[in-house]
């Protein structure tokens, strides 16, 4: 290569890099800026920066010296077998392309792989910034939404568990690699949790906590003292607030009844299909199918859901005028209509499997989180859709796929001569 053309080619590297970064904020900040800027195409406009990341890096791939984790391309695998599914059982080119808007970031390995620059000091930065800034919005939210789902900081109307589990992954983080002691001041990050009353955090953080301590290697017996004493202080100050603030302690979600209405007990009185009534219905209409559906779905965007409803999967179209295609629409859900039985296993086995090989890896910052969001996405299967998510799903495979890659950039211009 001469010295004129690898020039050229650093050039447009480091450009590629100062685009990223600007996809990084189009992806933590539009879903807040859509929903107070009524512009159209403020929440696409990181769909737009990333399919024009990726058709350049496409394009500028064979000056790369990549190697792969093999792992990484089998979820994109199942993608584009999911499309033809789709394509031969009669859902619209639009949906498909739709859908894959979606799931964007699961290809983004390919836009990784080409980058100059490492940033993962960026993006690390911006989930601090964006869990600092939600605290305050969140207070000014509280006294100002008619919905506690809207109590969500920067994370957009309706995306308060998505707050609770970047807060997660964070927190847990920190406290594996530095200790309780230095978590400090981001304990006020759980503040917004308080607002919005989203009870699976308090139930999941220290069951988390104690699973990241135990992967890791590095529980002590008075960690889990620990967890156990602040875990009794922290429900009996619940009980109280939540007493105060809605009515009910906080306690009763752990009431046999509670859980059984809230996740399988679905009337028509309910404002919202509970979540494993919705994986009943699916595998009833799989069930139902002939075996090759059973087995690999109806193709991805069967079940997709836009435009306030009027554009609709093959599926989706067979539950219209129904609540199954509003509320909380589950990722397992999702997974079984698109890619059926044998399709969801792969997936799922896909990310075990992705756990299990960051879980060998060192222990430094990136790997720690890339395993609490990683824990995260497997739990989210049957309690919302992670991947459909832009903040969560970026940040969820930026880390695993910088943990799992192995990249060696041509960075030295005597190596392009």
């Amino acid at each position: 290569m001469s010295y004129a053309s690898s020039g050229l080619y650093i050039y447009k590297g480091y450009l590629l890099d100062n685009v990223f970064k600007f996809y990084v904020l189009a992806c933590f900040y539009t879903p807040f800026l859509s929903s107070i800027i009524p512009i159209p195409g403020v929440n696409i406009l990181d769909d737009a920066v990333f399919f024009l990341m990726l058709g350049v890096c496409l394009l500028q791939f064979k000056h790369r010296i990549v190697e792969f984790d093999l792992i990484l391309l089998c979820i994109p695998a199942l993608i584009v077998f999911s499309i033809l599914i789709a394509y031969f059982e009669g859902v619209s080119i639009t949906v498909i392309i739709l859908s894959l808007k979606n799931i964007k970031n699961l290809f983004l390995f390919i836009v990784l792989a080409c980058l100059l620059q490492n940033h993962m000091d960026f993006v690390k930065r911006h989930i601090l910034i964006l869990l600092v800034a939600s605290v305050p919005l969140a207070l000014f939210q509280f006294f100002t939404v008619s919905h506690q789902d809207d109590i969500t900081g920067l994370f957009g109307p309706k995306s308060s568990s998505l707050y609770s589990f970047l807060l997660i992954a964070y927190v847990t983080t920190f406290i594996v690699e530095k200790g309780f002691y230095s978590v400090g001041w981001r304990w006020l990050l759980f503040i917004p949790v308080f607002l919005n009353e989203t009870k699976i955090t308090f139930v999941l953080f220290p069951l988390m906590l104690v699973a990241l301590l135990i992967f890791t290697m590095r529980i002590k017996v008075y960690h889990v003292i620990l967890v156990l004493l602040l875990s009794v202080i922290v429900s009996s100050a619940l009980d109280e607030v939540y007493y105060s603030l809605y009515g009910y302690p906080f306690s009763d979600v752990f009431d046999s009844a509670y859980l059984d209405s809230y996740l399988f007990d679905y009337t028509e009185m309910h404002k919202d299909v509970p979540r494993f009534f919705r994986l009943h219905v699916a595998y009833e209409i799989l069930s139902s199918s002939d075996f090759f559906n059973w087995m690999f779905g109806y193709g991805l965007g069967a079940e997709y859901v836009g435009d306030g409803g009027d554009r609709l999967g093959v599926i989706a179209y067979e539950l219209r005028n129904t609540l199954l295609n509003q509320g909380t629409r589950i990722q397992l859900f999702q997974f079984l209509l698109d890619f059926g039985v044998v399709g969801t296993v792969f997936l799922v086995t896909v990310l075990l499997i992705m756990l299990f090989r960051i879980m060998l890896k060192e222990c430094n910052y990136e790997n720690l989180f890339s395993l609490s969001i990683l824990m995260l996405m497997v739990f989210s299967l049957v309690y919302q859709n992670m991947f459909f998510t832009k903040q969560l799903s970026f940040v969820l495979f930026f880390f695993v796929y910088s943990s799992l890659m192995k990249v060696r950039h041509k960075r030295n211009l005597r190596s392009l001569n």
